[in-house]
């Protein structure tokens, strides 16, 4: 019974911390060729980096400097970033509509990057 409750206790929203993983962006809109996925590539890069500039989030070591990749087999285009699952799941929320589809998937946990909502109404949390 003793285990059960520090098992219970131990842990917080995001155990994992600040750990860094590797994740493939893949972004919409396929170019007609390798040269233009490349740009598209390297523009995205660009505005990634600005935006985590901006959160702070490069300042705090949460995310390394994206990089583009090479192009998927359907053409589109497709970048390469280090950083932790809050971070990307920040990315994911402000870029939804550039990012395709994000290799390996991401396992957010729930209430990683904001709290569990409660319900105003409920007077038992009063």
């Amino acid at each position: 019974m003793d285990d059960l409750w520090k098992e219970h206790l131990r842990g917080a929203f995001n155990d994992r911390g600040k750990e860094h993983e590797s994740y493939t962006l893949t972004l919409t809109r396929p170019a007609a060729d390798a040269e233009g996925a490349t740009a598209q590539a390297e523009d995205f890069c660009d505005r990634l980096s600005r935006w985590l500039a901006l959160q702070g989030e490069g300042f705090e070591g949460n995310a390394k400097m994206p990089e583009a990749a090479a192009p998927a087999n359907t053409g589109n285009a497709r970048v390469a970033i280090d950083c932790t699952e809050a971070t990307l799941a920040l990315i994911e929320r402000h870029f939804a509509a550039d990012i395709l589809k994000i290799d390996p998937p991401a396992q957010h946990v729930r209430g990683a990057v904001y709290p569990p909502k409660v319900d105003p109404w409920d007077v038992s949390k009063w």
